[in-house]
């Protein structure tokens, strides 16, 4: 109660303005309230006695009159209060109040008839109304309250006091209890409002806060995006001209000793390279532009690739892979599927921390699938194991040890599932094992058995074509001098007549004398030029169409979903000598 009363004696203006609102809301229903009664009892009182006609009628007409002002009030100040905001509460409501309730409190002394047993309960039975009214109508305002009981009150403990007798006494007795049982009851109404209100206002202030806390968790996250998004740009770029050299290199050393060197050096950089990928992956996902392509799917097939693909790797950790056979079929994205369990495999594979077995299946749960990686190994401690799923987090590699990832697999399977609209779960059981869980829905399965697999397309598994014969001409765009170094003499070395250029105007010059059958182009280029602005430049220069294709190191989101809905193919940095190849061949469309 202390504490209570501590609060709710420290008013603002917020509640203030709460009381007037409430208050002139109320007087339209008071008026009415007041004019019905008052008409209800004068036309009671007169067919009693015709004697009180007179009395009535000028009691009647001062309750018309306070009724008016209120309906003045009431029309005047309803959406504008703040003109009398100064003088409300102690220049307007409580005098208001008092001159209301004493006109009830007098009206019954003056109209009571002590002969009349029938008035008098006529008259306590509408002064008791009105005293409720007072206490249920204005719980924001406890000084108005006591102020309207009291003047409805007090002229009937006088005035019954005063014609004396067993019954009088006995009324005025009764009014005096009801005014303090009314006080009472009124302050407790208030507490209890104020509480609220102080306790919305509190809300408020917290829904505020969090408000406020968000917007600077969303503004640093944006920028947190942006800084990474620009650290992976500037590590992909000098990254992808490292790669082409390799290339350059790879084709022209014939030494054992230097081959085994430039071994070490690609499995370098093809450890950051992987994790730049990573990256790219979280950013894409992220920015919502990984488009899924739901196709059928035979599970059967896909598991017997990814077998053949980790059989020999979980062998020489001595750990046995297997899969369970089905005939089960889904509707999803194969490639996409295909990813999330390569990831949960190579997880198991990775984290095991011990010989053991894992196996891979699917069975029926009710009118869902599950899809299931499990494993016997040391297995994941409770509290981790919600955390294995943030980016970079990793388990028991304090070391930052590569041979174990980056952090970011698992994170990636999260968002992947999401994209599918699945549900992964991890049931885990320290010393015993983990199992993953990926609840498939029912729209997503098939219950046809022989229908064609679908899965991905790994150029990688393919020997790269060399570029097509009628390529000869290629306009590069590049900015960073480093990179159209590399690519330009990789270029070259396939036989074709490449020009450079690091933004639009420079680009432009070149089309004078020399026109090319291919435009490759990174995204940000010098002076604020970006490709899909030069590429149109260059392309209204041009007699026909020319195949464009688009390098990017840039992961930040807003970019990623602006390639996408430009729809020009598009490669990310580090790229690799032979995946720039295969889509030099599969973009290349020759002109007739």
């Amino acid at each position: 109660m202390t504490e209570l009363t501590h609060i709710t004696s420290r008013p603002t203006t917020d509640f203030l303005d709460e009381k007037i609102r409430a208050a002139i809301s109320n007087y339209l229903n008071s008026a009415l309230a007041v004019l019905i009664t008052s008409l209800l009892l004068a036309i009671a009182l007169i067919s009693l006695d015709a004697k009180l006609t007179t009395k009535v009628l000028v009691w009647l007409g001062f309750q018309a009159f306070w009724s008016s002002i209120l309906l003045f009030l009431y029309w005047r100040y309803r959406h504008d209060h703040q003109s009398i905001r100064h003088m409300w509460e102690y220049g307007l409501e409580l005098p208001l109040s008092l001159l209301t309730g004493a006109t009830w409190g007098i009206g019954w002394a003056v109209l009571i008839e002590p002969e009349n047993i029938t008035s008098a309960f006529f008259l306590s039975i509408t002064i008791c109304a009105v005293v409720l009214g007072y206490v249920v109508s204005t719980p924001l305002h406890k000084a108005v309250t006591i102020t309207g009981v009291l003047a409805c009150l007090i002229p009937v403990i006088l005035m019954a006091l005063w014609l004396g007798g067993l019954l009088f006494y006995w009324i005025a007795a009764a009014a005096t209890i009801f005014a303090i049982v009314g006080c009472v009851y009124g302050l407790k109404l208030n507490q209890i409002y104020m509480e609220v209100l102080y306790q919305r206002e509190e809300n408020q202030r917290l829904l505020d806060a969090l408000s406020k806390e968000k917007q600077q968790v969303e503004t640093i996250s944006r920028e947190k995006t942006r800084i990474l998004a620009a650290a992976s740009h500037d590590l992909r770029q000098p990254m992808q001209a490292m790669r082409l050299f390799e290339g350059l290199l790879a084709e022209q050393l014939t030494d054992s000793k230097q081959q085994t060197l430039l071994n070490k050096l690609s499995q370098s950089s093809k450890n950051l390279a992987s994790l730049l990928e990573a990256l790219l992956d979280v950013a894409k996902l992220d920015a919502g532009a990984v488009q899924t392509q739901p196709q059928p799917v035979a599970l059967n097939q896909l598991f017997r690739q990814l077998y053949q693909r980790y059989a020999d790797i979980a062998d020489t950790q001595g750990i046995e892979l297997h899969y369970v056979e089905t005939r089960q079929h889904l509707f999803t994205d194969p490639e996409q599927l295909n990813r999330i369990l390569s990831n949960l495999l190579d997880n198991a594979i990775k984290h095991m921390g011990r010989p053991g077995k894992i196996l891979l299946g699917i069975r029926r749960h009710g009118n869902d699938l599950r899809l299931e990686v499990w494993d016997n190994g040391k297995g994941i401690p409770q509290h981790e194991q919600q955390r294995i799923f943030e980016a970079f987090y990793q388990l028991d590699n304090p070391e930052r040890n590569r041979t174990k990832g980056v952090g970011l697999g698992l994170s990636i399977v999260k968002r992947l599932t999401n994209l599918l609209g699945c549900e992964l779960r991890l049931i885990s059981t320290p010393d015993i094992g983990c199992r993953f869980i990926l609840d498939i829905p029912a729209p997503l399965r098939l219950t046809e058995d022989a229908l064609p697999v679908v899965t991905p397309h790994n150029h990688a598994a393919e020997p790269a074509p060399s570029p097509p014969q009628n390529l000869h001409t290629l306009l590069l765009l590049e900015d960073d001098s480093e990179v159209a170094e590399a690519l330009s003499a990789t270029l070259r070395a396939w036989g074709l007549d490449v020009r450079t250029a690091s933004n639009t105007q420079k680009a432009l010059q070149h089309l004078h004398d020399w026109l090319p059958d291919m435009l490759i182009s990174d995204y940000q280029l010098e002076g604020g030029d970006i490709a899909t602005t030069a590429i149109s430049a260059i392309s209204a220069h041009m007699p026909h169409p020319v195949p464009t294709l688009i390098l990017t190191g840039n992961t930040n989101p807003m970019i990623i979903r602006e390639l996408q809905q430009c729809h020009l193919p598009t490669l990310y940095k580090p790229i690799h000598i032979e995946t720039l190849k295969h889509a030099i061949h599969t973009h290349f469309t020759p002109q007739v």
